[in-house]
């Protein structure tokens, strides 16, 4: 299976600010659908952008709920 990733969308994911998370949203607090796309990104900072995997699921969920804060409005 060949997997085809967008590195520039790698690269700003790894690069994200510090994000200050006052939701308190944790991974188990995710809806499935976005549960789905915190594990595909955690997955591909992890094995893609060599990131360890507990800074790869930190970022993963940072960006999750600003694109779910984003869906909102």
């Amino acid at each position: 299976m060949k997997l085809s990733v967008d590195l520039e969308i790698i690269r700003r994911l790894v690069q994200l600010e510090p994000f200050e998370q006052s939701s308190g949203i944790t991974v188990d607090d995710l809806p499935g659908d976005w549960r789905c796309v915190f594990e595909e990104r955690a997955a591909i900072m992890e094995y893609v952008g060599e990131l360890p995997r507990e800074l790869a699921e930190a970022k993963a969920l940072e960006e999750t709920v600003r694109m779910m804060e984003n869906e909102k409005n």
